[in-house]
């Protein structure tokens, strides 16, 4: 079972959650005490309940084939399909196969730097526009855990905590007025 504490340091506004996710100590600041018990109740469930929450890491293959196998569930036509094949060959070319941690900025500017001097301004523009529809399906595909091949570890434990997961085991939001006495309600 792994814990969330709540504390408040000296000299610093605000209160702190603190807990440990994947061998890392991880911290959120938050103004109340308030917010800090509700934010601490909902990350011990995030971290204690079934429900994969960390990041997965896909080798490059693996993110070619689900990215090509959604665009043609999208309707995309093969043509399509062929200039994004090109230009995700051209960045595995010039940068090399990544997996999905390794795809970062440098990564990108590296490819565009060497890709410049190799072709049209249009061509360059389409591979970047290529290259960030596939960034961005990853990042919503990949890092969630979505992809259909991946396998997941569920987190320690014995029982089954989907249980946890029910709405009667999360408190109501706190609330607050603003300045003309409305409620406002947090974390909505």
């Amino acid at each position: 079972m792994k814990k969330v504490w709540i504390y408040k340091r000296a000299g610093v506004r605000g209160w702190w959650v603190g807990w440990y996710e994947s061998g890392k100590r991880k911290a959120k600041s938050l103004p109340t005490k308030e917010l800090a018990e509700h934010f601490k109740q909902i990350k011990y469930t995030q971290l204690n309940s079934d429900v994969f929450t960390g990041i997965v890491v896909a080798d490059w293959q693996q993110m070619i084939a689900e990215y090509r196998e959604a665009k043609k569930v999208q309707g995309v036509t093969e043509g399509t399909l062929y200039e994004i094949a090109l230009s995700l060959r051209n960045f595995e070319r010039l940068v090399g196969k990544c997996n999905s941690k390794q795809i970062t900025q440098s990564a990108i500017d590296k490819f565009i730097l060497q890709r410049r001097t190799e072709v049209s301004r249009p061509t360059l523009n389409k591979d970047i526009r290529n290259l960030k529809t596939f960034i961005n399906w990853c990042r919503s595909n990949i890092r969630r855990g979505n992809m259909p091949g991946q396998q997941r570890q569920p987190l320690s434990g014995g029982q089954n905590r989907s249980k946890w997961l029910s709405i009667k085991y999360f408190p109501p939001p706190p609330k607050k007025k603003n300045k003309k006495g409305r409620i406002i309600e947090i974390f909505s």
